[in-house]
């Protein structure tokens, strides 16, 4: 259970932070969400973010979700036939790599992206980055038959095999780790105080949120 405050080490290391918008916007039926549903508000808008995070001492770059692929037809079969009873329209201009690279991130300074968990809308086009970086998921995750392998290996996975295979994947390990924040099992992800992923078991097993420093922590209340 969350706690109502937020404890975690002392650190003067930080993370930069910024935004992306991946140009995905949709319409999703709000009975698939929200209960009950507000006269009004059958229809819910709803964009998807993602971020880049810069990692100041090390240099690293590491995406924290991609969004929604451009060739969004091209998901696997599975995803495909559920969009057509939830999402009732789905537009994106341009994949998350596209914008990345218009704003002169080149794609082999990521080292890493970090899925938060597998849904459609932040897994983005993982084989548009280079066989260089690695892919981080959730506990349980490579030993899913669910997951993999992936589609159209297995024509039930909601995951594409050409997001995982050919390049690292590593899944995140909470078990080792004493480290709580806000009541949830925490990662210290470069080991320095500066980024954290959070275990929380809201959608599947392998689900986890983050938590960034991107001020050092004597500035924090």
């Amino acid at each position: 259970m969350a706690s109502p405050t937020i404890d975690f080490p002392s650190s003067n290391n930080t993370v930069d932070v910024r935004l992306v918008d991946t140009t995905a916007v949709l319409t999703a039926r709000a009975e698939s969400f929200i209960e009950p549903v507000q006269e009004g508000h059958e229809v819910l808008n709803i964009t998807c973010a993602a971020f880049l995070l810069h990692h100041e001492s090390s240099g690293k770059r590491i995406m924290f979700d991609l969004g929604v692929r451009k060739d969004y037809w091209n998901l696997s079969a599975t995803i495909q036939k559920r969009l057509g009873d939830v999402i009732p329209s789905l537009k994106v201009d341009r994949d998350t790599t596209e914008v990345l690279t218009e704003k002169g991130v080149p794609l082999d300074s990521i080292s890493s992206v970090i899925w938060s968990h597998y849904h459609w809308d932040h897994t983005g086009n993982m084989s548009l980055f280079p066989p260089s970086t690695e892919l981080i998921v959730g506990p349980g995750f490579k030993g899913s038959p669910l997951l993999l392998p992936g589609f159209p290996e297995n024509p039930d996975s909601p995951v594409c095999s050409s997001d995982v295979n050919g390049r690292s994947l590593r899944e995140v390990d909470f078990e080792d780790s004493d480290l709580q924040i806000g009541g949830f099992a925490a990662c210290d992800f470069f080991g320095d105080g500066s980024f954290y992923l959070l275990s929380k078991a809201k959608y599947f097993y392998f689900y986890h949120h983050s938590l960034r420093i991107t001020r050092s922590r004597p500035d924090v209340n």
